[in-house]
């Protein structure tokens, strides 16, 4: 719908201005809470992998990591850009209201002459005139802070060219299980934040400032799928070593 002009309230909506902050928080609490369960099914997959094959997965490793970090502090600077975005909004909204009791007041002086007197007698005398409240501040327009998810090497099959390589296959199994478990266990966080976004842009950008952060839903998509194709890359890993 076309934004409200006027002194009309705005009709931003606080309430999915609220549920974005607390669904961009409890993602990055999601994020930052799985670091010392990844970072433990990396080193118990890496501590017998030798070889080229194990430096791919431990640089992979290196660019999840980086990549969780990078989300979680882009969803914790996306609660400030909201913050401001409602409190932008707040401010509009309670200057609209005192623009539209001051209309009022002057419509009543100018067309009722004993009012209209009144309040020239009184500031004749010293008492405070009726300024015209000020004009409304530029609307904000606020991006979330770009994330680059690097995307990761991985060798096709699982094999490849590059020198010998050796690992446990059950540290590398437990690697995987461990990874697409912590991804499924973010399916909620991720779902509730994408919803929250989506429902924020109907019912805040159509009203005042604007909020662009679709690229943070992209990035965090990424990041997943990329852990889901290490997982992947990590299980026929050690169904080849277990062959071997």
């Amino acid at each position: 719908m076309a934004k409200v002009h006027g002194n009309d309230p705005t009709g931003y909506s606080y309430g999915d201005a609220d549920a974005l902050t607390t669904a961009a928080r409890n993602l990055a609490s999601a994020i930052n809470g799985q670091t010392a369960t990844r970072a433990a099914a990396v080193t118990s997959a890496g501590r017998e992998f030798r070889g080229y094959f194990s430096q791919v997965f431990a640089d992979n490793a290196g660019i999840a990591s980086r990549s969780a970090s990078k989300l979680s502090d882009a969803l914790s600077s996306l609660v400030g850009f909201v913050d401001e975005l409602r409190e932008a909004a707040k401010q509009e909204d309670r200057r609209r209201a005192d623009a539209k009791a001051w209309e009022a007041r002057k419509r009543e002086r100018e067309e009722n002459f004993f009012v209209g007197a009144a309040h020239e007698v009184s500031t004749w005398f010293g008492a405070e005139d009726d300024p015209k409240p000020p004009e409304p501040e530029p609307e904000p327009q606020l991006q979330a802070d770009a994330v680059s998810v690097r995307s990761r090497t991985i060798p096709a099959g699982g094999g490849g060219s590059g020198g010998t390589s050796s690992a446990v296959p059950a540290d590398l199994r437990s690697f995987a299980s461990s990874t697409r478990g912590a991804d499924d266990s973010l399916s909620g966080a991720v779902s509730s934040f994408r919803n929250a976004l989506a429902d924020y842009e109907s019912g805040c950008n159509t009203c005042w400032g604007t909020l662009h952060a679709q690229s943070l839903v992209t990035a965090v998509q990424d990041w997943l799928t990329d852990n889901g194709h290490d997982a992947s890359w990590a299980s026929r890993r050690s169904d080849q070593q277990g062959q071997s």
